[in-house]
């Protein structure tokens, strides 16, 4: 007997607790840590402590943790289209923009890019569930395509881009919430043709969840001081 998980689901571990992101929901939920670790010798992909005798069937309360998880279409014992569980791996930021005013030459130009961006990140999280968005952000790079960690012109152009995007987000009306300016972010930069990474994180006692957009070890639209108090559970 071996667990998965769903495409659709993303998780990370905290010191008490697993939380699980659901994208096809747009939910969090979350398990205790101890007793999502009943079920760790059927996990598949699972490293941390991974002991006991795989053979045997769990016993009587981990076999009810894992009916939970599967009833909420968390766990699957069906390996065809699934994925191990097992939390994502990304570079913690180590630098974050400094942003020069760009030029009124350089705002005009890059206006009506920004506004439909902005348009399309607004349509697309009032229209479409959350899976649909990512997927959408996921189309537009492959695993070949990711940024890397050394200064690139792509990495120079994002940077550029970014300096505009904040300079012109004054002027559209809508409350800023890091997921509205992320995502508009990123339809900005794919129309300059550069493809950074959304980042969701988590923190899980008090739960709070963010998300912000990296390039590389870069942050594009945050501080180091804040995003460092999450644990990344999704990249786009």
């Amino acid at each position: 007997m071996e667990y998965f998980i769903n495409p659709h689901i993303y998780l990370c571990p905290s010191s008490r607790y697993v939380v699980i992101l659901d994208v096809r929901r747009d939910r969090y939920f979350s398990v205790l840590r101890e007793q999502f670790e009943l079920l760790v010798p059927w996990l598949n992909g699972w490293d941390e402590a991974r002991t006991g005798n795989q053979s045997d069937r769990p016993g009587e309360a981990a076999t009810e943790v894992a009916r939970v998880l599967l009833s909420q279409g968390i766990l699957t014992l069906d390996p065809a289209g699934a994925k191990p569980v097992r939390p994502i791996s990304i570079p913690a930021p180590k630098s974050c923009m400094t942003l020069d005013r760009p030029s009124h030459a350089a705002l005009f130009a890059k206006a009506a890019a920004f506004f439909l961006a902005c348009h399309r990140a607004n349509t697309a999280l009032q229209r479409s569930r959350l899976e649909a968005v990512v997927a959408h952000v996921a189309s537009r790079q492959s695993p070949g395509e990711r940024p890397q960690l050394v200064t690139t012109p792509s990495k120079a152009r994002a940077i550029r881009l970014t300096a505009v995007f904040a300079a012109l987000r004054l002027f559209y009306p809508r409350p800023y919430l890091c997921t509205f300016d992320s995502l508009a972010l990123l339809e900005f930069l794919a129309s300059g043709g550069v493809h950074p990474r959304w980042i969701f994180g988590v923190r899980a006692d008090p739960f709070h969840a963010h998300c912000w957009v990296q390039y590389g070890e870069t942050l594009l639209n945050d501080r180091i001081e804040r995003v460092t108090r999450f644990t990344p559970i999704m990249a786009v």
